[in-house]
């Protein structure tokens, strides 16, 4: 899953850079508000900018708590992927250096070699009455 956490670490620092970005608007604002012989801008201007400004700091703050939790819940994942594969009978060298990616395709090539994915007698409970193609032929054959 290094590709979720590469992400994760992307969602971050476009997280931080607009953070920076905001202090710098705030910091220019000031010295606008500062500087003499400026135009004044409409009322609707300022309220439309304002408005903005205040829901900025609020978004990039759930934002960041939403990241957290994002990096919660893979580490958990993980966590239980790995515990899954000691269940397994996995050495913990494997489990370090196994993918989960390459482990979920490793399943589905054995279901679709052995048949599993076919709408069976065992899947659907029916008799598929199939013999050529029906991997179960104890249970569909009268």
């Amino acid at each position: 899953m290094p590709q979720v956490q590469s992400s994760l670490s992307q969602l971050e620092g476009l997280c931080k850079a607009s953070w920076e970005q905001l202090k710098l608007l705030d910091k220019a604002d000031e010295k606008r508000k500062q500087g003499k012989g400026e135009k004044k801008r409409s009322q609707v201007d300022s309220s439309t900018d304002g408005t903005v400004r205040r829901r900025l700091p609020k978004f990039l703050k759930e934002c960041e708590e939403r990241l957290k939790v994002l990096r919660a819940v893979h580490r958990r994942v993980i966590n239980r992927f790995h515990s899954f594969l000691l269940f397994l009978g996995y050495s913990r060298a494997m489990v370090r250096d196994i993918r989960a990616e390459d482990f979920c395709k490793t399943i589905s090539d054995y279901r679709a070699y052995s048949g599993a994915d076919d709408m069976s007698c065992q899947s659907t409970h029916y008799p598929c009455y199939n013999s050529s193609t029906c991997h179960h032929r104890s249970c569909c054959w009268n």
